[in-house]
């Protein structure tokens, strides 16, 4: 679930973005734990994969986590904002031991991080 589209969008954070489409972590959980409080588990487990996917890839190919992912070639580099891209962000972090954890144990994800 990209945060922006296209060129010169801008992000919920306000940071502007040139040509990329951006997938921030907030996102995904805030969007999975509205999906589970209206029963659409499907949907968030599909949400919860592709997230996985996005950092499992990214860290095969450069061996870190990021605080943002570039979603049109998500082992590429995501860039642009106020300040440069952070590595190992906690967020991300937090966000990838939940849906993962979710997702091996088959229940909701933790509204907590």
């Amino acid at each position: 679930m990209p945060a922006a589209f296209g060129n010169a969008a801008v992000a919920y954070d306000g940071t502007t973005l040139t040509g990329i489409f951006l997938r921030r972590e907030p996102l995904q959980w805030f969007a999975v734990q509205g999906l589970q409080s209206y029963e659409h588990n499907k949907l968030a487990v599909e949400v919860m994969s592709r997230w996985l996917n996005t950092v499992d890839t990214y860290y095969k190919a450069n061996h870190t986590l990021m605080e943002k992912y570039n979603v049109e070639d998500i082992a590429t580099s995501a860039s642009g904002g106020e300040y440069e891209v952070q590595h190992g962000f906690a967020w991300t972090n937090g966000v990838t031991q939940v849906f993962a954890k979710a997702l091996r144990t088959g229940t909701p994800a933790s509204p907590a991080l």
